[in-house]
Parts: C-alpha cells; sequence; structure tokens
C-alpha cells in the first residue's frame, strides 16, 4: 500500500504540512502528487486501489473542491487534514470524501501517524486475519 498526499490548490501551508509529514520515520514514503491536478498527472499513475490518500485543505474553498471532485478519491483510503476547525455546517459534507480519520494541522502529528501505521498494518495483515479468505 502506498502513501500519497494531495491539495487541491498549492500553497505555502499545504507545502509546509507535506514538508512536515515527510519529516517522520512512518511517512518517509509519501508521494507528494501535483496540486490541483485532480490526479491527472504522470505522478498519479502509480495510484492503486486501497492505497491511502491524505487530502489537505487550508480554506474553505480547498476543501469545497476537494468535495466536488470527491468520485475520484473513492478508491482509496482517505485521511482528511484541514488548517483549522471550520464551523459545523461546513464539516457536514465531509462525509462525501469516506475519511477513515480528520485531523487539523495544529493536531499532533503522532497521532496521524499512528493511524496511517494501523492502516498499513492492517493491510498487510488482512488476508492472513480474515477467515472468508482461509480454506
Amino acid at each position: 500500500m502506498q502513501l500519497f498526499f494531495y491539495a487541491s490548490e498549492q500553497s505555502n501551508d499545504a507545502e509546509a504540512y507535506a514538508e512536515k509529514l515527510l519529516s517522520k520515520k512512518p511517512l518517509q514514503s509519501l508521494s507528494i502528487l501535483p496540486a490541483g491536478k485532480q490526479l491527472k498527472s504522470d505522478h498519479s499513475l502509480k495510484l492503486r486501489n486501497g492505497d491511502i490518500m491524505i487530502l489537505f485543505a487550508a480554506t474553505h474553498l480547498e476543501l469545497d473542491k476537494l468535495l466536488a471532485i470527491n468520485r475520484i478519491f473513492n478508491e482509496f483510503r482517505v485521511v482528511l487534514v484541514l488548517k483549522r476547525q471550520e464551523n459545523p455546517d461546513i464539516l457536514s459534507n465531509i462525509h462525501i470524501l469516506k475519511p477513515r480519520f480528520i485531523t487539523f494541522t495544529n493536531s499532533a502529528i503522532g497521532n496521524l501517524e499512528d493511524v496511517i501505521t494501523k492502516m498499513q498494518n492492517r493491510a498487510g495483515n488482512s488476508t492472513a486475519t480474515n477467515p472468508l479468505l482461509t480454506n
């Protein structure tokens, strides 16, 4: 399972957060996709069903852009990173992205690291622990 980072717009906030993630050992394999390309780039050819996609939105507009293209994230395990907590009306639409984890840029990255590590470990052990897949 691969790990990707995508922001709907190129920004200093997105770049700074991606760099912060890359500095953490469990996240060093992170591939940063070109911002705003809607996964239409050569880098996106590496994407596979079940990969982990960290989506970043620093503003309400950036979140709206991610929500507008939500279908392209259906095959991935989505983690959503927001710059700050938005009002509840805005957050009510986030379920469309089917995030497995939501965090904020001012939250401890250790929590995100733990979630990613668990997701990767589960994917590696999924066939071994699923009784429906054994004879």
